[in-house]
């Protein structure tokens, strides 16, 4: 059978019409939403959102704006627009969503991060906020905004309401922070949240060794050694006067007057001092004949000659932090864990409280700070102070305390004064509070909030 070739021409008229529809439809399809969209309406829902924004009318606002968003996505601007109005009227649940689009669909812009992170802090979600820093860091964005926060938010504590009235200094063992407390007439040990480490039911405390898993303790007229929880692990004799902390296996105690050394079985290793320190470091402050010097582990000296004084803390530690203050011919100096000596001294100094920081020094025009060489690197005019950690220092001025940064301005709010408060511990925590009551305060950027 013969096939017919037809008339191409005339088909191809014929299908013409269906074709271009094809064509057409196929063109809408890829066209960008910014070419395809009615921009009359556009615009006029964006002006509405605009004047009801102004007016305060957040819910008729953030439905302009979601319009206009249903219109057209690519208006980075108007999702920020959306965001704020949803902010406003107290939509957080649509407030988070909008800021998540709008960082996926433009994460290389910091609008919507800065919106982000500032609800989540002024909300104080801190770990929540610091995670969107955090990703639009990752994401390349250094926006100004983004930056003033995270500095805003490396000076802003949340409290940790302990309620004590008496506190120690803090330190730093296993990773974490640990202070001796006073609450009702009886010691136990806080960590820096705030939780009860050690139960408040000795006369006195001492500090934790995380080698060893002991801390010291007195009650009832005895020194002994407990666990955290509180039991009885190690009773050298009740005729020691002080037992200290744990270090490296080995504790200072006193017998009769004379100081010395334990071991972890209770057993004497060196006395004859007229005071022994804690060791820190594998460092401690020891004095002899009226002199004092930093020993090693080992008992041998560090320093070529003796210093009229040594600062330890509360706990008897010389070098927490690796560097000890000595006092000789009546100027303190910054001494470092091989000895060495700064060559400039002060009239008065305070122990370090961090390993980076700054120490508060006393100068001809107040207290001000310096750097472990002795370099002065912060001049103000305090009454009283105490060292840096975690770049922020407790300072007194005329009868009340506050905290400074490094550049010596303030960062506790203005009007708000404390009676007293310490040092930072290495993760954030401290002691500050009016009259008989102290409670912690805690950096955000370490709190769980």
């Amino acid at each position: 059978m013969k096939r017919s070739a037809g008339k191409p021409g005339k088909i191809l008229r014929a299908a013409a019409p269906l074709i271009l529809l094809s064509l057409s439809a196929a063109v809408w399809a890829v066209l960008p939403a910014a070419v395809r969209y009615d921009s009359a309406r556009y615009a006029e829902l964006v002006e509405a959102g605009d004047g009801y924004f102004g007016k305060r009318i957040y819910l008729d606002a953030s439905e302009c704006y979601r319009e206009a968003l249903d219109v057209d996505q690519s208006d980075y601007g108007l999702r920020i627009k959306y965001i704020r109005a949803c902010r406003q009227l107290g939509d957080h649940a649509a407030f988070i969503d909008g800021c998540e689009a709008a960082m996926a669909a433009e994460p290389g812009k910091s609008g919507a991060y800065e919106e982000l992170a500032g609800y989540y802090y002024s909300s104080g979600k801190y770990t929540e906020a610091y995670s969107v820093i955090g990703k639009a860091r990752l994401s390349g964005c250094t926006a100004a905004g983004l930056s003033e926060l995270e500095e805003k938010m490396a000076c802003t504590f949340t409290d940790r309401y302990v309620f004590v009235s008496s506190a120690l200094d803090w330190h730093f063992a296993g990773g974490r922070g640990y202070a001796a407390a006073q609450t009702d007439g009886k010691w136990g040990l806080l960590g820096n949240d705030g939780k009860k480490l050690l139960a408040f039911s000795y006369d006195s405390v001492g500090m934790y060794d995380d080698e060893s898993g002991l801390v010291n303790v007195s009650k009832d007229g005895e020194w002994y050694y407990v666990d955290l929880r509180g039991r009885r692990r190690l009773a050298p004799g009740s005729e020691y006067e002080y037992l200290g902390p744990f270090s490296g296996g080995i504790a200072p105690a006193c017998r009769d007057g004379v100081w010395g050394y334990i071991d972890r079985g209770g057993r004497e290793v060196r006395f004859g001092f007229e005071y022994a320190g804690a060791f820190a470091g594998g460092i401690a402050a020891v004095m002899s004949d009226g002199s004092w010097s930093l020993i090693n582990s080992r008992f041998v000296s560090l320093t070529a000659s003796g210093y009229d004084g040594i600062l330890v803390d509360s706990y008897g530690y010389a070098t927490a932090f690796g560097t000890a203050v000595a006092l000789r011919d009546g100027m303190y100096h910054f001494v470092a864990s091989d000895g060495t000596e700064s060559e400039k001294g002060f009239a008065d100094a305070r122990l370090p409280a961090s390993s980076e920081g700054y120490a508060a020094v006393l100068l001809d025009e107040g207290w001000g700070f310096a750097d472990r060489e002795g370099n002065v690197v912060l001049r103000t005019f305090f009454t009283d102070a105490g060292s840096f950690s975690c770049g922020i220092a407790p300072v007194g001025k005329d009868g009340g305390w506050f905290f400074i940064n490094e550049k010596g301005e303030r960062v506790t709010p203005e009007g708000k004064n404390y009676s007293l408060c310490g040092c930072l511990s290495p993760d954030g925590a401290a002691f500050a509070g009016s009259g008989d009551c102290l409670n912690i305060l805690l950096l955000c950027a370490f709190s769980d909030g």
